[in-house]
C-alpha cells in the first residue's frame, strides 16, 4: 500500500541503549505513542517523531504507580484503566509499549524486528524484576471481583 500504519504493543520494558540504527525507519514519516523503559519503572515516556524530529519525554505516571485516591472516579475512565492492566496474568499492571508508525513503503516485519531487539532478555527481565521491588506499585486490579476493581496497595500510616 502507498500509505500504511503499523501498531504494536509490548508488555516488556526496553533498554534505552539498544535503540540504535535507522534503516528500517527511513520510510516512517511519523510515529507516536508511549514506551516503558527499564530505567524508568514508574513513568511511561511519550514517544513523538515527525520527519527528523524525535522526542521522548515524561508522560505522567503508570496507573499502577499512581495512588488510588488520584485516579478518576467515573465509570468510563475506570473501565478503560482496568482494561489497560491487561488481565490477572499481567504482573506489570498497565506498563507496556504502545507505538504507532505511519509512513510510505514501510517494512513492517523489519520495524517489528528492530523494536523486538530492544526488549529485555529473560535475564535482563529478571534483574529488572528485582530492581522494581525498590519502587513498589501503589495500585493493582482485583480481577477476581466482579466487575474487576482497583485495590490500594499502600500501607496505612502507623501513628504512635
Amino acid at each position: 500500500p502507498a500509505n500504511s500504519e503499523v501498531g504494536s504493543e509490548w508488555h516488556i520494558p526496553v533498554q534505552e541503549a539498544k535503540l540504535e540504527g535507522k534503516s528500517a525507519m527511513q520510510a516512517v514519516i511519523r510515529s507516536k505513542g508511549f514506551v516503558w523503559l527499564n530505567n524508568n519503572h514508574r513513568k511511561p515516556l511519550y514517544w513523538s517523531h515527525a520527519g527528523q524530529y524525535f522526542d521522548l519525554k515524561d508522560f505522567g505516571m503508570f496507573w499502577a504507580s499512581t495512588p488510588l485516591d488520584w485516579w478518576p472516579q467515573d465509570d468510563q475512565s475506570l473501565k478503560q484503566i482496568i482494561s489497560d492492566f491487561g488481565g490477572a496474568d499481567n504482573e506489570w499492571g498497565d506498563r507496556r509499549q504502545e507505538i504507532v508508525f505511519i509512513g510510505v513503503g514501510m517494512n513492517q516485519k523489519e520495524i517489528v524486528q528492530r523494536l523486538d531487539a530492544c526488549l529485555l532478555t529473560d535475564k535482563e527481565m529478571e534483574e529488572y524484576q528485582l530492581l522494581s521491588t525498590q519502587q513498589p506499585d501503589a495500585t493493582k486490579i482485583d480481577f477476581d471481583s466482579a466487575p474487576p476493581k482497583p485495590v490500594d496497595l499502600r500501607q496505612p500510616l502507623q501513628v504512635e
